[in-house]
């Protein structure tokens, strides 16, 4: 995402509190066997048998101005990263 709107990780964020609730009482998972951290552009919860992280991501690219040289000036690349492990297997 090369524009990222006003209000977008306010709004994600918020929506992630609220599944991770309702993901919580579906299950049945009392507070104690799950932690919720947020922050500016992510999320992470880590609960028994895995985790998941929702944050940003700058990927740095380089600007080439010729054939024969690159421009220092580089920009990012933004967008949103997803990391899942859960021992369960089905």
């Amino acid at each position: 995402m090369s524009y990222i709107p006003s209000g977008f990780w306010s709004r994600l964020v918020t929506g992630l509190i609220v599944s991770v609730q309702r993901w919580r009482n579906a299950e049945g998972i009392g507070d104690e066997m799950y932690s919720l951290i947020y922050w500016r552009e992510g999320l992470g919860v880590v609960y028994e048998g895995g985790y998941f992280v929702v944050e940003s991501y700058r990927d740095l690219v380089r600007k080439q101005t010729s054939r024969f040289s690159v421009d220092f000036l580089c920009k990012y690349n933004i967008t949103v990263r997803v990391n899942l492990f859960s021992e369960l297997h089905v």
